[in-house]
């Protein structure tokens, strides 16, 4: 082989590769030096990792402000009709239904004495109680088997508009659900960045009928799906604020040649305000239902992978330790902790009134020398907690063991195709009331029934294919956060498949069944933005080589060939920025093919050269100077959602026929009288009878 007029036989060259072997293996070991950018080059590449790390540029929102102003119209057009369908007629029936004879009751007598008390008579004295008579109420406190916060909310319509009329009963749970509504568009456009994708996800969670009939019911599920939402939209939140700290810290902060940061972790992101407050959010869910803790649980690991995943992303060298140790750790301590003392502060009332259930249970078991549950294991503790912790293990034994058939229990999975609904109201055509409405020879009927919009759920479920596929395959962040809140709120039921749950519990997935539905509108129809920028090389973003200076990296200019003796190293940057990249943007050219050609230029891979002055240069070629920014002053970002021909037939078609659903719908979700005829039209599988 001929290099430079001389020859070598092939065991004079295969010395030679083994003597160089040690040098090159001793080579990669050594670290390169660290620097910091200059302010503008720093301002830059801030810029470029807050676009890998799914943020919009400084200076910039992800709408415009003309997107943004229809924002929020889309946002109080949603929030009128979900209000109007919720609060119209409120008070109707004027009576208990279902299950509100425990929570309505449990309301009642919390706003009144402070404590839940016990009801003579169950449900048989109703009639009594909406009448205002409350002589079958015991002094003693009632077994509940769920916290007090949901009911504590719910007093507060009665305090405000009477304790005697179904409009007080479900003042709070109906005001509940329109909030829920506008947090949905607003989590909607945050996730979708398009206001039509946004309106579409709030008109299919406002005309649900799960949803309309459990905002006018009083009962506690659906407050727990509005501050189950409020966390996610917390967590949503605290991913912004973090990944734009971290892009922030390693722009600023010292950069090693091959453009990792020198802290092999990265930089901390310290305080976590929105953590924090999605701790306190799940902690009040856990205090309107046990079933809040899971969503802790889940959206806990979902911060945790966000976090890692970001390490990675701006090429920290440990990146999955620093994922652990600087992402989810201090996301644990600012999480769980909060979700644990709001709990706790849910319970504030049973500590302070002696009255409450089992109050003075561990004195009388200390007394009494036995106990028909597990004794207090800590004597350091108060009595009144040793007694809260009797009384939880009571609660647990209580859901894990609560197995008694009933007509409308359901199993998870046939939720996803409002399989098996509730019937919340029933009176029948043999009611003296039904008789003098409808005249002689009628049959008339009132019902309430909690099934879906059909329109939104079985559509919602080849949504949920889109949703897999796009988190699973395409690793769309987007995605993978819808796919957490089913795991949140319907996946841990599966494992109680042989307790006595209904359907109606599905309310705390709808948020994510109508964010599913919106996400595979917009993708299958090509109306959702990149859910990331693509990556660019260090040196295409400030816009020229650089070298060390005085500490800081300062731009240099490419020599056109090596100089003579120069010990020049050539290494990829830790990401690749491949040939395709180059044509896809028009810079594979003469220069890719010519006979300088090293490097980025042979390889398509940004090269780093090492000078012999000790300055460290990260090399790109002049022409890739254009991309130094996203996208230029005339092209379109990279989130930009163009809402396509066929996006738009696609919303407005579901739209309407959503729209046409709940219109039929709506009597039998608000208990209108009807012929019987009508309620049986709506009858479509023998289980919703």
């Amino acid at each position: 082989m001929s290099v430079h007029g001389s020859t070598q036989t092939p065991a004079a060259e295969n010395d030679h590769r083994s003597a160089a072997a040690p040098a090159r293996s001793t080579a990669k070991r050594v670290r390169p030096p660290a620097a910091r950018l200059r302010p503008q080059a720093a301002r830059a590449y801030e810029d470029e990792l807050r676009g890998r790390l799914g943020l919009a540029p400084l200076g910039r929102d992800f709408l415009s402000r003309a997107q943004a102003r229809t924002g929020w119209i889309i946002t109080g057009v949603v929030a009128l009709l979900a209000a109007l369908i919720r609060f119209i007629r409120l008070g109707y029936p004027p009576r208990l239904i279902f299950d509100e004879t425990y929570y309505v009751k449990g309301a009642n007598s919390l706003l009144r004495l402070g404590y839940e008390a016990d009801w003579e008579g169950g449900n048989e004295n109703d009639p009594l109680f909406a009448a205002g008579d409350y002589s079958m109420q015991k002094t003693g406190g009632d077994y509940v088997v769920h916290p007090p916060l949901g009911k504590w909310i719910m007093a507060s319509g009665q305090a405000i508009f009477g304790q005697q009329n179904g409009f007080g009963w479900r003042f709070a749970t109906a005001l509940i659900g329109a909030a829920t509504v506008i947090l949905l568009v607003r989590v909607a456009l945050r996730l979708f960045n398009s206001p039509a994708l946004a309106g579409f996800a709030g008109a299919a969670i406002a005309l649900d009928g799960m949803g309309i009939v459990m905002s006018r019911t009083g009962l506690l599920d659906n407050i727990l799906a509005f501050f189950i939402l409020a966390g996610f939209w917390a967590i949503l939140r605290d991913r912004d604020a973090a990944r734009a700290k971290l892009a922030h810290r390693v722009a600023t902060g010292q950069i090693r040649a091959n453009a990792t940061p020198a802290d092999p972790w990265g930089p901390a992101v310290h305080t976590r305000p929105w953590i924090l407050a999605a701790g306190v959010l799940l902690g009040m869910a856990c205090g309107v239902k046990w079933s809040g803790f899971y969503p802790v649980a889940v959206f806990g690991v979902v911060v945790f992978i966000w976090g890692t995943l970001a390490r990675r992303a701006v090429h920290t060298r440990l990146w999955f330790g620093a994922g652990i140790f600087r992402e989810g750790l201090p996301a644990f301590l600012w999480l769980v902790p909060a979700s644990l003392l709001t709990y706790l502060a849910a319970w504030i009332p049973w500590f302070a009134n002696p009255n409450g259930f089992m109050r003075s249970w561990t004195p009388e078991q200390v007394a009494a020398d036995m106990t028909n549950y597990s004794a207090p294991q800590f004597s350091f503790l108060p009595d009144a907690f040793n007694t809260w912790l009797a009384y939880h293990a009571k609660m647990m034994e209580f859901h894990t063991h609560l197995s008694s058939e009933h007509t409308y229990m359901s199993q998870p999975w046939e939720w996803l195709v409002q399989w098996r609904p509730v019937s919340f109201y029933w009176v029948g055509s043999d009611d003296e009331k039904m008789k003098e409405a409808c005249g002689a020879g009628r049959e008339c009927v009132e019902a309430i029934t909690s099934v879906g919009n059909v329109a939104v759920w079985w559509p919602a479920l080849l949504a949920l294919g889109v949703v897999l596929f796009a988190a699973i395959v395409r690793r769309d962040w987007r995605a993978g956060a819808i796919l957490a809140g089913y795991l949140a709120t319907w996946a841990p039921w599966l494992l109680y498949s042989n307790r006595t749950i209904f359907q109606f519990y599905a309310v705390a997935l709808l948020p994510f069944v109508c964010l599913a539905l919106a996400f595979a509108a917009g993708y299958v129809t090509g109306s959702l933005g990149r859910p990331r920028a693509r990556r660019l090389p260090l040196p295409v973003v400030v816009g020229s080589s650089l070298k060390i200076d005085d500490g800081v990296w300062q731009p240099v200019k490419r020599p056109e060939s090596p100089v003579s003796g120069q010990d020049v190293m050539v290494m990829p940057v830790a990401y690749p920025y491949r040939a395709r990249h180059h044509q896809a943007a028009g810079l594979v050219g003469e220069h890719a093919a010519g006979e300088h050609a090293t490097g980025e230029h042979a390889t398509g891979e940004v090269a780093v050269e090492q000078h012999p002055a000790g300055a460290h240069a990260i090399e790109q070629h002049p022409a890739d100077q254009h991309l130094a920014g996203q996208d230029s002053i005339n092209a379109m970002p990279w989130w930009h959602a163009e809402l396509t021909s066929s996006g738009r037939t696609l919303l407005i078609g579901g739209s309407i026929v959503i729209a046409i659903f709940a219109a039929f719908w709506y009597p039998i979700w608000t208990g209108m009288t009807v012929p019987r005829w009508f309620w049986q039209a709506h009858m479509w599988l023998p289980s919703w009878i």
